[in-house]
């Protein structure tokens, strides 16, 4: 048996559809006499947010059906048979072509919002995004980047997996800092070093570490144990300096150099070890 308050909501539906359409029709005639003027407005957009007291959001949508509808009567068709709302048809307008009309239209009235996008973007590609920051606190950030859907579908996996571990629901936000805290826990060379020198089993620096084939000046590979307290002395940091004692901040293309070449008696010690960055590395080697 069907609830009466389900038929009371169809019921209004149907009526908020028509509504819609009826809407359409009158802002297009306010737009074409540009009745909106004679108001004391200066554009059918303020018009519409101020005078009809509609959210910019609704007023933008209104507007941009209402104006592609006298393009391609066909979607004003759709609305008014209650195929089709305002909201779906926006989703189409900027692609929308007497000549794509019909498939269009189809596929707004039975695709998922996300599919339409996509629809939408295989017809009119945009521009990938140009990767940014910029703060919107003092202490929060925006981050604007494209992705690849297969990566994106990749994300939803993570942040599936992260609710189900939290047993709460995670945002992209919370989702992102546990893997970012996953990632450098486990590839963070500071991170790591500073964990594995807490480990009592750890042999201290041997003297073979620190003075390594010195009368033969031969290259040996460096100890692990010498690698990770020389990321937890400069952590992860360029130590080059210039002339005016400024160092370099550089923590990406990271190198460890030896002071005193291995070819003029070098060791592998931490006295004589530093972290470079290439671009420095280089310059030393040159000079």
């Amino acid at each position: 048996m069907t609830h009466p308050l389900h038929l009371k909501a169809l019921g209004l539906a149907k009526e908020f559809k028509r509504v819609e359409a009826d809407l359409i029709g009158v802002i297009q005639k306010i737009d074409l006499y540009k009745i909106f003027r004679q108001l004391g407005f200066a554009s059918l957009f303020e018009y519409v947010c101020t005078g009809l007291q509609l959210s910019e959001s609704v007023s933008y949508a209104l507007i941009s059906v209402s104006r592609k509808s006298v393009e391609v009567p066909e979607l004003k068709l759709a609305i008014e048979q209650g195929v089709l709302t305002v909201s779906q048809a926006k989703r189409v307008t900027s692609v929308l072509t007497k000549e794509n009309a019909p498939e269009l239209i189809e596929k707004a009235k039975t695709m998922t919002q996300k599919e339409l996008e996509k629809e939408v973007a295989r017809i009119n590609p945009q521009p990938l995004v140009k990767e940014r920051t910029r703060y919107l606190t003092e202490d929060r950030l925006e981050l604007k980047v494209s992705l690849k859907e297969k990566s994106m579908k990749k994300l939803k996996r993570i942040q599936d997996l992260e609710c189900q571990r939290t047993r709460s629901t995670c945002n992209l936000e919370q989702t992102l800092e546990a893997m970012i805290d996953f990632y450098l826990e486990r590839k963070d060379p500071v991170i790591r070093s500073e964990r594995i020198l807490q480990r009592p089993s750890l042999r201290k620096v041997s003297e073979i570490d620190k003075k390594v084939n010195l009368a033969i000046n031969v290259r040996t590979p460096l100890s692990s144990e010498v690698k990770h307290k020389i990321n937890q002395r400069d952590k992860g940091v360029c130590t080059f300096q210039d002339t005016n004692g400024k160092r370099c901040t550089h923590t990406r293309w990271i190198e460890i150099h030896h002071q005193i070449p291995v070819s003029e008696g070098g060791c592998n010690n931490l006295e004589n070890l530093t972290t470079l960055c290439h671009s420095h590395h280089k310059i030393k080697h040159l000079y």
